[in-house]
């Protein structure tokens, strides 16, 4: 019984180690460790993979004018449509406040831009208050980078600009992909 108890209490601080306590998604820890072992799967397998970065919108404005609990309810809303558009192989991750992360094994552009519109689609279907939205760049393994910097910081930029782009919230049909339209964002 001793040995089942510590074994569970273990298993227990493992998970806590590597998991966001809010929105049950994996952290920081385990999105470094899991990208590192994708690239070197990639490497040996030459399949290609993506890493999608999220950014919900307005987190600061939604703490400010409807209080901590609704940046929060805000948090797990976005999570859980992560959680419902990505396959069990693919990893989603809190990668910080507001920020999030997608890796998605073995996908290609055209899958990253399908998996991000069924999330932007799944915020705006939600019937959450107050209404939320997520601004996405995409990394690609290998053609964005070969490392896990060099794909962080494709997607990052790409975030970036899509950030800045004042016409962002009319998304072209999934069918077309996301495209150079959604890359210069």
């Amino acid at each position: 019984m001793d040995i089942t108890d510590r074994k569970r209490t273990e298993e227990q601080t493992h998970y806590q180690a590597r998991h966001d306590a809010l929105t049950g998604l994996a952290n920081y820890r385990e999105f470094m460790d899991r990208l590192e072992q994708e690239v070197r799967r990639a490497e040996r397998s030459h399949h290609p993979f993506t890493v999608l970065l999220l950014d919900l919108d307005g987190l600061k404005r939604i703490n400010d004018f409807h209080g901590h609990l609704a940046g929060n309810r805000a948090l797990q809303r976005l999570a859980a449509v992560m959680n419902e558009h990505c396959r069990s192989t693919d990893l989603a991750v809190r990668y910080g406040g507001d920020e999030f992360a997608v890796v998605l094994i073995d996908s290609d552009k055209g899958m990253a831009e399908q998996v991000a519109h069924r999330i932007e689609n799944g915020l705006h279907a939600g019937q959450g208050k107050p209404a939320i939205s997520v601004s996405i760049g995409i990394g690609i393994y290998p053609d964005d980078g070969r490392t896990a910097a060099e794909l962080i910081e494709a997607a990052d930029q790409q975030l970036y600009k899509y950030k800045r782009t004042e016409n962002r919230r009319t998304l072209p049909p999934a069918a077309s992909g996301l495209n150079t339209k959604k890359a210069a964002r």
